[in-house]
């Protein structure tokens, strides 16, 4: 039997590991489309600095995958954690209006965010559609997480 991989909270080491398993897994042909064939290992050099963000502001927990007989992580899953605000008593529900507008501002960040090469319009318009369609199916999920291999 083969030995099992050890499961644990990714550390701040573990940030260049992580954007290696996602830059590899953004090689299809539609990454390529949007991204025009940036290569891996330039791709993994610029998420870094953000994954390692994200893991400091406690906003994204990253469990990780390690093979026993390399060391090396192999898989990653990520999970949305709820800001801090939402489990406040009396929290105001975001209106239409204002669920609109705080989403034009942060497309806008996310849009400044990418690399100049990439097809900044299709990028934004393929997350518009991904989450129309989350919210059509699982329209009162809070938390998501997505696995890459």
């Amino acid at each position: 039997m083969p030995n099992e991989c050890l499961i644990y909270k990714a550390t701040l080491s573990d940030a260049a590991a992580i954007a290696s398993l996602f830059s590899l897994s953004w090689t299809s042909p539609f990454s390529k489309l949007t991204s025009s064939n940036v290569e891996p290992t330039v791709l993994a050099e610029s998420m870094v600095p953000r994954i390692a963000e994200r893991m400091g502001k406690g906003s994204i927990i990253f469990i990780v995958a390690q093979d026993p007989e390399t060391q090396d992580v192999v898989s990653v899953a990520q999970w949305k954690l709820p800001s801090a605000n939402q489990d406040e008593k009396g929290q105001k529900e975001e209106t239409a209006e204002e669920k609109e507008e705080r989403q034009q501002f942060e497309d806008e960040n996310h849009r400044r965010r990418l690399p100049e090469t990439s097809n900044r319009e299709l990028i934004l318009d393929f997350m518009a559609g991904v989450r129309a369609l989350q919210e059509r199916l699982l329209p009162d999920a809070e938390y998501h997480y997505s696995t890459y291999f």
